[in-house]
């Protein structure tokens, strides 16, 4: 066996801040309880800011080989519920997938607007007709599309004008495979305990530094006010392109 080669990557990671202000003359008056709700407010805010940069990666046609990915047209879109083929479009992805890293992808991100056309697909309600439930769930997905584990990107932000929402991901599907176990400190193989060899392959990670994110509160505006600061530094970095494979434009 010929040792395999290492690349590196070089990567900085942002800093973010989020920032919600408290005068503490309605903090005395108000029952709810302000700080922890600021808290709250700044931390999701934090939170929804990466998966925005997550979406945004995940979904961007440039960062794949042509291989491991299409865009559908058409009769092929799932909107188009008497001709479009869903399950074997899924099989080509995984397929793809495999044959580039030797694993089959075990998560898929299915936007919003892509999961309604699914649930409505009478290639995936044929399946499950006489099922209990009678209704197609992502847990139900997994098992007719064979992947371990499907989450429905579901997310929305605002616009800082208009205040119109947007869903974060588009009418896309994003196979990939990540490992699911804990990365070690240390370059082990894959034991029995779980943990895994910095060695196989990933679609991609969320960089955090140590530490981190943290909340803080300071004193502003001579007192008057306490502003609830949460911080967070990372990066999201696609390291694995070919572990990972997007079905972009399922809807008309």
């Amino acid at each position: 066996i010929s040792p395999e080669s290492r690349t590196s990557i070089p990567f900085v990671m942002d800093e973010h801040d989020l920032e919600y202000p408290i005068d503490y003359r309605e903090s005395q008056e108000d029952i709810f309880p302000l700080q922890q709700h600021a808290t709250m407010v700044t931390t999701e805010g934090l939170r929804l800011r990466c998966e925005k940069k997550c979406a945004g990666l995940a979904q961007d046609a440039a960062n794949y080989a042509a291989s491991n990915k299409i865009t559908l047209s058409g009769n092929s879109q799932f909107s188009s519920k008497n001709t479009s083929d869903p399950i074997g479009v899924v099989e080509d992805a995984k397929d793809a997938v495999r044959l580039n890293i030797g694993k089959a992808p075990n998560v898929m991100v299915i936007g919003y607007t892509s999961f309604k056309a699914l649930k409505q697909h009478p290639q995936l309600t044929d399946r499950i007709k006489y099922a209990m439930k009678g209704i197609l769930t992502a847990e139900l997905m997994q098992e007719i599309f064979g992947v371990e584990k499907i989450v429905v990107g579901a997310s929305v932000s605002a616009d800082d004008v208009t205040g119109a929402f947007t869903d974060l991901w588009a009418d896309n599907i994003v196979l990939a495979y990540v490992p699911q176990t804990a990365r070690p400190q240390t370059a082990r193989p894959q034991t029995a305990a779980g943990t895994r060899s910095v060695y196989e392959p990933s679609f991609a990670y969320t960089l955090r530094k140590k530490g981190q994110p943290q909340v803080d509160t300071r004193p502003d505006n001579g007192g008057k006010l306490q502003v609830v600061r949460s911080t967070d530094i990372f990066l999201p970095l696609m390291v694995g392109a070919e572990a990972g494979y997007l079905i972009a434009d399922t809807n008309s």
